[in-house]
């Protein structure tokens, strides 16, 4: 999600509750050198995992459009 300005921001922070979590998965194709000179290549899965307990304290800062997660 890329906010264009700073209530879409607003509007994604009031989406999120305590105990949520985020899944994302992705693919990165690596390209290696190898010992000859060549290169090797090979697709890694990547899954990322966003988890916090409580949404205690100030996450959303509306003057700087900042969400801390």
């Amino acid at each position: 999600m890329i906010p264009v300005d700073s209530d879409d921001l607003w509007f994604a922070y009031n989406l999120v509750a305590g105990k949520d979590s985020f899944l994302a998965v992705t693919l990165r194709k690596v390209v290696r050198q190898t010992k000859s000179g060549g290169k090797d290549a090979e697709w890694v899965k990547l899954m990322l995992e966003i988890w916090w307990p409580s949404l205690s304290g100030k996450l959303y800062d509306k003057e700087g459009s900042i969400k801390n997660i």
